[in-house]
């Protein structure tokens, strides 16, 4: 055959390629590399420019609000959180979780009731977390408590938000390439301008009174600020609100939804179950054995404290002290003992089943026992020497943790039970009534009374410090009687003293029930005017 004939028979039968293929094969050198079709970029309604707005001022607020020392913006915040999640919600047609909006308010109150204390700081970012949670669930449109909720929750905070973390830079762009949104955003501007005109010469007009005057200087105080300061947070601030638009965006689209899918984790779940229960009973009779020999030769010491009693040789705060973090920490690698066991050993027999179950209530009875001992050296512990809210949290804790001990034990002879929505509800309602028990007032009430009554040997004052604005109105109470010591007396005043500033700084951010309290108990002192 000759070369021209060949050249025209290649002619009338090229080698074809599908016209997408084509398009994605590209001869680089000799080679061919593929590329992707440019996926369509998204184009954003009026109202998500609004939100991506509001997202940047959110992004600031939040890096500027601190829940420790301004409790108020901390209360403010979370209701604008889950108000600004519950109006972009409704706009796309969907229906916000009520449980999750009342959890919000709860922890808005426990914030303003609980003052400058550590509690409002954990019940802040329990807000915060919640509310990605909370954005996730409402677009999902499922349960609010699912039997993979765990798996949701890490969903809804560090997947979702990212797979739409940019997307508030395009939504800002749209609003500007929209020549009707531009102008609507120059007008609002334009309007917010011409209002501080009028709103000076009304301020300065009504000033005549001394408390309208009092407060207009505050608020100049307040806003009397650092333009490089206030730049660099506004700065740090832009991921924050990158974060939170696309939280909304990601859940809105969908994006990422196949990841962590219920489906998924049930096939995981499933398919991890592939050992043997002779090598998971191989796996725990060498950590029963070691638990066997503990018992045995610690009896005497640790069930001492069930009775009460001092072992001889210890002291009590050596006693309460020693063994209570391992004691803890053993708890928790049992936790996870069990739920390995579970989650990987084979349940394709009766015999098999029946293991998994002795294996986990044998193990539960271990650690209830364990966790026992430390509740009772720490409730020693605190008899002698007072209540703090490290031991408050560590108490709650325990307690917490054996009540979910408990229900995993009645998960082995009722199979129908719902075990992680209870957890989860026991724990998210153990943390509210933790929260609006206000425990630092109850930490600082209790041992006042407890050392009045000659209940605890000492009343410590640095702990006070601990306790914010709640420790004031018990210590001041305290500080009228007369059995006080000389030199403990000179200890109060001198912590009380130390508070008399408290009318100083951000009249607003402070303000709390412990800060109302701490004022009235100043002034009954004399100590501020």
């Amino acid at each position: 055959m000759s070369r021209d004939n060949t050249n025209e028979m290649e002619n009338q039968n090229p080698q074809t390629t599908p016209p997408m293929e084509q398009e994605s094969l590209t001869g680089v050198s000799g080679y061919r590399s593929y590329i992707p079709p440019e996926r369509p970029a998204r184009i954003y309604e009026a109202y998500e420019a609004f939100f991506a707005l509001l997202a940047i001022l959110a992004g600031y607020l939040f890096i500027k609000t601190d829940p420790m020392y301004t409790p108020f913006y901390g209360s403010m915040m979370i209701i604008a959180m889950y108000s600004y999640g519950a109006f972009f919600i409704r706009m796309n047609g969907k229906k916000s979780n009520a449980i999750y909006l009342m959890f919000a308010r709860f922890m808005a109150v426990s914030l303003f009731i609980n003052g400058e204390s550590a509690i409002s700081y954990y019940s802040y970012w329990a807000a915060v977390l919640g509310w990605c949670v909370y954005v996730f669930i409402s677009f999902t449109e499922g349960k609010t408590v699912s039997d993979w909720f765990f798996a949701d929750s890490i969903k809804a905070i560090f997947v979702m938000p990212f797979s739409a973390f940019g997307s508030v830079f395009g939504a800002l762009v749209s609003a500007v390439k929209d020549k009707g949104n531009a102008k609507k955003i120059l007008s609002a501007v334009a309007a917010l301008a011409a209002s501080v005109v009028p709103c000076a010469l009304i301020i300065s007009l009504l000033s005549y009174d001394s408390e309208f005057a009092r407060i207009m200087n505050r608020f100049r105080e307040l806003f009397d600020i650092d333009f490089w300061d206030e730049f660099i947070l506004f700065l740090l601030s832009i991921p924050c609100s990158m974060y939170i638009f696309g939280c909304l965006i990601g859940n809105k689209d969908r994006r990422k939804a196949d990841v962590l899918t219920h489906e998924s984790c049930e096939a995981a779940s499933v398919n991890a179950r592939s050992v043997i229960p002779a090598a998971c009973a191989v796996f725990c009779l060498p950590i029963l054995a070691v638990y066997a020999v503990f018992f045995f030769s610690q009896k005497e010491l640790y069930l001492s404290a069930f009775t009460g009693q001092l072992p001889k040789g210890y002291i009590y705060s050596s006693y309460a002290v020693k063994g209570f973090f391992e004691l803890v920490w053993v708890s928790v690698i049992n936790t996870a003992v069990i739920l390995a066991v579970s989650r990987f050993c084979k349940e394709d027999t009766k015999e098999a089943s029946a293991f998994k179950k002795a294996n986990a209530l044998i193990f539960i009875l271990v650690t209830l026992i364990l966790m026992a001992t430390a509740f009772a050296k720490l409730v020693l512990y605190i008899s002698i020497y007072g209540m703090t809210l490290r031991r408050m949290l560590a108490g709650w804790f325990l307690t917490v943790l054996a009540a979910c001990f408990v229900m995993a034990a009645v998960k082995q002879f009722v199979p129908g039970f719902k075990l992680t929505r209870a957890i989860v509800y026991l724990c998210v309602a153990a943390f509210i009534i933790l929260c609006l028990s206000t425990p630092a007032r109850l930490i600082a009430e209790y041992n006042v009374n407890a050392y009045l009554s000659g209940r605890i040997r000492q009343l410590d004052i640095d702990a006070f410090y601990d306790l914010g604005n709640s420790g004031i109105e018990p210590l001041a109470r305290a500080l009228q009687s007369n059995k006080l010591p000389h030199e403990l007396k000179t200890k109060i005043e001198f912590f009380l003293e130390s508070h008399s500033d408290i009318t100083y700084g951000d009249p607003v951010g402070t303000l709390s029930l412990p800060y109302l309290r701490a004022l009235k108990a100043l002034k009954s002192l004399g100590l501020i005017h």
